[in-house]
């Protein structure tokens, strides 16, 4: 996806950069690595050969972090309804900070952690789609991704080339939680002389 011409990911490089001089955000700096690495593929989760993300769909991120991947995707397709879910009040600032510079509408943060969201009632099965992006192992992000789900509604995990290792461990938990393997979607990202793989693991919700 082309992202010349988009201000919003000029504005959010250089937030991420003023920013990350006083907290981690990102151990990412150079500029084009920043966008291969994160915008490019943050937004390859609109790039599946299913769209899962369906106009007006209620989404949340999941240890969003600096915004990953939520908020490439909401500029892009700002008719989704947008939660970030982070445990680190500091990076919520500074999401907080981002929204309103890029004035992005129906996006809300919320400083929590993503294992007590499910428990939650303001999240328990409100969500259309989960994203996470470089949460955690696939067993335990299904404990926590799955409750905030809809019945019918979709799990989609950025994961790296160890998406099918972490698949064989989890399958009991899958099932367990409600949920059904529908697809991975394997990518490539290239930056320099890397080629990286990546996965997104889309699991959907079947039973409550």
């Amino acid at each position: 996806m082309n992202l010349e011409g988009r201000h919003e990911f000029k504005i959010y490089k250089d937030m991420l950069s003023e920013w990350n001089q006083k907290m981690n955000l990102t151990a990412i700096k150079d500029s084009v690595e920043v966008d291969i690495k994160h915008f490019h593929d943050c937004l390859s989760i609109l790039n599946t050969k299913k769209q899962y993300i369906l106009p007006n769909s209620h989404v949340v991120d999941i240890g969003t972090g600096a915004g990953f991947p939520g908020i490439p995707v909401k500029i892009v397709r700002p008719d989704i309804k947008l939660t970030l879910i982070d445990s680190l009040k500091k990076r919520i600032s500074f999401l907080e900070a981002l929204i309103e510079r890029l004035q992005l509408r129906e996006i809300s943060c919320f400083h929590i952690r993503a294992e007590d969201a499910g428990k939650d009632k303001r999240f328990r099965e409100k969500f259309d789609i989960v994203l996470s992006r470089a949460v955690a192992p696939l067993n335990p992000l299904i404990e926590i991704s799955l409750p905030l789900i809809k019945v019918g509604g979709y799990m989609l995990a950025m994961k790296s080339k160890k998406a099918l290792e972490e698949i064989k461990s989890a399958r009991c938990n899958i099932k367990r939680f409600g949920g059904e393997l529908q697809c991975i979607h394997n990518y490539n990202l290239k930056f320099n002389n890397e080629i990286l793989e990546r996965n997104i693991v889309v699991i959907k919700k079947c039973i409550p």
